[in-house]
């Protein structure tokens, strides 16, 4: 284990120092000197762990991931997906929970998931869903084969070892929070958990519902809640119209969507639900749980405004969220390069055209590269795929290039509405810096804001430096929740995201049992060596 750790330290090392360019010569190298096809091979351990080897993995199985899959197998890889859903379609397309189904309540998803998971299931890959990826490592190769890597994942009652020639990253986007006063109380959801509820099991966050936040989202989440039945107090969004008005030309290169949007602000308008563009929340109150809100007038940074008029608002569920940032912790994991754009919602990895990372094999598509959206989602999706199969050796350079040119016809106008989006809902420091010292930061380990500015001032400049004077990030969430806001409070002492950093990734990725590692063996099972006679 010590060696093992070793070399996957040694490899990561090498691999921030390369660019996209060597990533792609080195895995064509190891090709050229004798890399064959990976067959999909089982076995399982003493512990009762399957093993399995494939020439590519996809973690994730949204938009991206079921592109990349398709794509993949079209070109004759050996392809394994690994997702937590218990099917193909990510949140955007999450079908409803089963019981819903059989008991006839609900359609079984949209068209579009529909659709997506058919060609999913036919594809050929092999579908390893209701799994938990919790690590991902790089096994050092050999003269003969390049590098491997090792992704290890949890389902309910196994545990499964993969081993893949390369690797595609499309584990989606993780919802953005800023900290409000009272937004630990029960009866806050963020807007993301709240989509989930609603379309999967068909529960609504509550009967009197506000709902907080910048984009299209929020009024997404709103609809949902009035077609189920229940009642919107009020839809609060810190953008003021004419940011609206500025993003609908790029949002028109994309008709369906935005027809499909501005359905649901007229049907919210023929139901009169309150909207107050330009606001945003001060504070939230109850005793026990949510029982209103106040809300005031901000800037165009977000910022509330001095001596603004502000208002309250009775409700007991408060719908809130400010966007959504990559989830990038798996190339942390194995040392990708990564960089800080804020239009692409955040920290996201550095990748070539053809979506290839710096580290050989590795690829990103979706959300995880960069937030722009499900529609430009399974187009990078098909770029990764198609690189993976060039640099593995199943596509010749005048075949890809023509998939290639096929594929990149319609990202343009996908990528264009997104970033359109994405601007609506970027990062903004400045949303922060303003909340009172007693608010609530991390929510695992109770630390505010006041705790995290005296650590600043103190000389905490960089974000692990914060984590390790106060433990803001040490949580069971492992700083998905606070780590944003955490960083936007560095960067309103002045300390820039790129001189303060990410929070490092670890494993577990997500909290697992102790037991669900181990398996369920006795002290005698455990293969210890032979002793030497002496």
């Amino acid at each position: 284990m010590v060696a093992w750790s070793r070399a996957v330290r040694a490899r990561a090392s090498r691999s921030r120092s390369g660019t996209p360019a060597s990533a792609r010569t080195e895995l064509r190298d190891a090709r050229a000197a004798g890399a064959a096809h990976t067959p999909c091979a089982r076995s399982a351990d003493w512990t009762g762990t399957l093993s399995s080897s494939h020439d590519l993995i996809v973690i994730g199985a949204g938009p991206a991931g079921a592109a990349a899959a398709v794509a993949a197998t079209a070109c004759g890889l050996s392809v394994l997906v690994l997702d937590e859903g218990r099917a193909g379609g990510g949140r955007i397309h999450r079908p409803p929970d089963s019981w819903r189904e059989h008991s006839g309540t609900s359609q079984v998803g949209s068209a579009e998931g529909r659709a997506l998971r058919a060609e999913l299931s036919s594809c050929g890959a092999e579908l390893a869903f209701e799994h938990c990826v919790w690590h991902v490592g790089l096994l050092p190769g050999n003269a003969d084969n390049a590098p491997r890597f090792e992704v290890s994942a949890l389902a309910a009652e196994s545990r499964r070892q993969a081993q893949g020639r390369a690797l595609v990253v499309a584990t989606g986007a993780i919802e953005r929070f800023y900290p409000r006063p009272g937004w630990t109380l029960p009866g806050v959801v963020g807007l993301g958990a709240a989509t989930l509820m609603l379309k999967a099991s068909g529960v609504l966050p509550g009967r009197r519902v506000a709902v907080v936040g910048p984009g299209p989202l929020a009024v997404s989440v709103a609809r949902l809640i009035v077609d189920a039945g229940g009642e919107v107090v009020a839809i609060c969004d810190p953008n003021p119209l004419h940011a609206w008005v500025k993003a609908l030309p790029a949002m028109a290169r994309q008709p369906g969507r935005l027809a499909r949007g501005s359905a649901g602000l007229a049907g919210l308008a023929l139901k009169a639900v309150p909207t107050y563009r330009g606001w945003d929340v001060r504070a939230i109150h109850g005793e026990q749980d949510v029982e209103g809100m106040t809300v005031g007038r901000v800037d165009g940074q977000w910022r509330p405004l001095p001596q603004s008029e502000e208002r309250s608002i009775a409700a007991d569920a408060v719908c809130i969220g400010y966007g959504f940032a990559p989830a990038t912790d798996v190339y942390q994991l194995l040392g990708a390069a990564r960089r800080y754009d804020s239009a692409l919602g955040g920290w996201t990895p550095v990748l070539d055209r053809g979506q290839r990372s710096n580290v050989p094999g590795l690829y990103g598509a979706g959300d995880s590269a960069g937030v722009l959206g499900a529609a430009a989602a399974s187009d990078t999706g098909r770029i990764a795929a198609l690189s993976a199969a060039l640099d593995l050796g199943y596509l010749d350079a005048v075949t890809y290039e023509r998939k290639i040119r096929a594929t990149r016809r319609s990202p343009a106008r996908a990528a264009s509405f997104g970033s359109a989006v994405s601007r609506l809902v970027q990062p903004r420091a400045t949303a922060v810096g303003w909340v009172p010292d007693h608010t609530v930061v991390c929510r695992c380990e109770d630390i505010h804001a006041g705790e995290l500015r005296a650590a600043i001032a103190a000389g905490a400049q960089e974000i692990n430096a914060l984590k390790a004077a106060t433990r803001c990030g040490m949580g069971p969430c492992g700083g998905r929740v606070c780590g944003e806001a955490a960083g936007a409070l560095l960067e309103s002492a002045g300390f820039s995201r790129e001189r303060s950093g990410q929070l490092t990734a670890r494993a577990p990725l997500r909290p697992v049992p102790l037991s669900a590692l181990t398996g369920s063996f006795d002290y005698g099972d455990i293969p210890f060596p032979q002793t030497a006679d002496t």
